[in-house]
C-alpha cells in the first residue's frame, strides 16, 4: 500500500442548508490535503444545490453531482461511481468532523495495511450537550476469521449481553479501502426499502476484508437536528425492519447461527418504535392501532421459538413478553413505566440496583 493514500469523502446532501457550511468547513480544513470531496445533491429543494456549485468553484478538490431524489443510500452509491481515492469515507451533511480525523485514519490504515479503520465519535443532542461513543480502549486490530464475528457485532450483541450492540452500524465513523468495494460491487441498499442502509454495507465489506482496526479517538460528531420525523410514523416503518431482518439473515447465514443477532436487532427495533410512537404527536387511536399491528405481525411466530426471553436483560425481557403474548396494552404500560420516574436507579455496594415500582405489573409473571 502506498504511503500517501488518497481519500474520497462522499457527502450526500438533502435539505440541510442550515448545517451545510459547518460540515464543509470541517472538511475543507482537514490536515490531510490529498482528498477529494464529492457532494451529492440528492434533489435538495432548498439552496443547497447552489451552495454545492459555489464550493466547487472555490476549491478544485470538490466534485458535485446533481441527481433526482432517491434517498441517502443511493446518493452514496452515486458518489462511489466517481470516487478515485484509495480509501473512501462518508459524511452526513448535518454533521461535522475533527480537523485531523482523516489524516489520523489514513496514517493508521496505510501504516498497518488495514482495509478499514473505525474511530470513536460524539453524539450532539443539543448545542453543547454531548455523549461519547468509544468502542475500544486502545488501537485494536481484527483479522481473518475474527471479521465474521465483528460483522455480526455490527447487527446486535449476542444473547445474554447487557449491551444492545458492540459496534455502531453507521458508516460515517470510518474509512474503507475502495478496491474491496469495487472488486466486490458493494453498494448501499435503499432506506426506502430497508430500515438501515448502513449495516448491510458494513457486513458486505467486513466479510470481504482481511484486516480492520478500531481506535478510541473521538473524531466525528453526529448531530441530532431539529427536524421531527414523528409525523411520518406508520406500520410501514416496522415493515422496513422486517425487510432488513430477512436481508441480514441471508447475508450472515454462515456467521450467525440461527440468526440470533438479526433477531435481537428486530426485537430492539420494535421496542424502540413502540416508544417512539408513544412519544409522537399521533392521535391516541392511531398509536393504539399501529402498536397492535406490530404485536400481531407474523414475524413473531418465527422469532419466538428461537429467541428466548432470558436472552435479554430484565427490563427488555418484560417488554418482549408483552410482544410475544400479543398484549399491546401491557407492552404500552411497560414502556411508559420503564421510562418514567417510577423506574429508579440507585447505587449501593458498587452495584446498580433496579427498584421497580410495578403497580399494574404485580400479577405478571415473566417466564424465562
Amino acid at each position: 500500500m502506498k504511503v500517501n493514500a488518497k481519500l474520497s469523502i462522499i457527502v450526500p446532501i438533502y435539505n440541510v442548508e442550515k448545517y451545510l457550511d459547518r460540515c464543509m468547513q470541517s472538511l475543507l480544513k482537514q490536515t490531510l490535503r490529498d482528498i477529494e470531496i464529492i457532494l451529492v445533491d440528492d434533489g435538495s429543494p432548498d439552496n443547497c444545490p447552489n451552495k454545492c456549485d459555489s464550493y466547487a468553484l472555490c476549491d478544485k478538490r470538490i466534485k458535485v453531482i446533481h441527481k433526482k431524489n432517491e434517498g441517502l443510500g443511493f446518493a452514496r452509491n452515486s458518489g462511489l461511481e466517481i470516487a478515485s481515492g484509495d480509501y473512501v469515507a462518508f459524511v452526513d451533511s448535518d454533521d461535522f468532523v475533527s480537523l485531523d480525523m482523516y489524516k489520523t485514519l489514513i496514517n493508521l490504515a496505510t501504516k498497518n495495511n488495514c482495509d478499514a479503520v473505525y474511530c470513536g465519535f460524539y453524539k450532539e443532542y443539543k448545542q453543547g450537550t454531548y455523549s461519547k461513543v468509544q468502542e475500544c480502549e486502545k488501537y485494536t486490530e481484527f483479522i481473518g476469521d475474527e471479521l465474521k464475528e465483528i460483522s455480526i457485532d455490527f447487527i446486535a450483541s449476542e444473547p445474554f449481553s447487557k449491551m444492545e450492540y458492540k459496534h455502531d452500524m453507521s458508516v460515517w465513523h470510518s474509512i474503507y479501502r475502495r478496491k474491496i468495494i469495487e472488486d466486490n460491487n458493494i453498494r448501499f441498499v435503499s432506506e426506502r426499502d430497508y430500515a438501515s442502509e448502513d449495516v448491510p454495507f458494513q457486513i458486505d465489506f467486513l466479510l470481504k476484508s482481511r484486516k480492520v482496526a478500531f481506535i478510541p479517538d473521538l473524531l466525528y460528531t453526529y448531530c441530532f437536528n431539529d427536524i421531527s420525523l414523528t409525523k411520518r410514523i406508520s406500520l410501514d416503518k416496522f415493515e422496513k425492519f422486517v425487510a432488513l431482518y430477512y436481508l441480514l439473515i441471508d447475508k450472515t447465514k454462515n456467521a450467525d447461527v440461527n440468526g440470533l443477532r438479526a433477531k435481537r436487532l428486530i426485537i430492539g427495533n420494535a421496542r424502540a418504535l413502540i416508544r417512539t410512537i408513544l412519544r409522537s404527536n399521533l392521535d391516541k387511536e392511531t398509536r393504539k392501532r399501529i402498536i397492535s399491528e406490530i404485536h400481531k405481525h407474523h414475524i413473531w411466530n418465527e422469532i419466538k421459538p428461537v429467541y428466548k426471553l432470558n436472552y435479554l436483560p430484565f427490563h427488555q425481557r418484560i417488554i418482549l413478553w408483552g410482544i410475544y403474548n400479543n398484549k399491546p396494552l401491557i407492552t404500552t404500560l411497560l414502556c411508559k413505566t420503564l421510562e418514567s420516574r417510577y423506574m429508579l436507579r440507585i447505587k449501593k455496594y458498587n452495584k446498580i440496583i433496579w427498584i421497580k415500582i410495578k403497580c399494574h405489573l404485580k400479577r405478571i409473571r415473566i417466564q424465562s
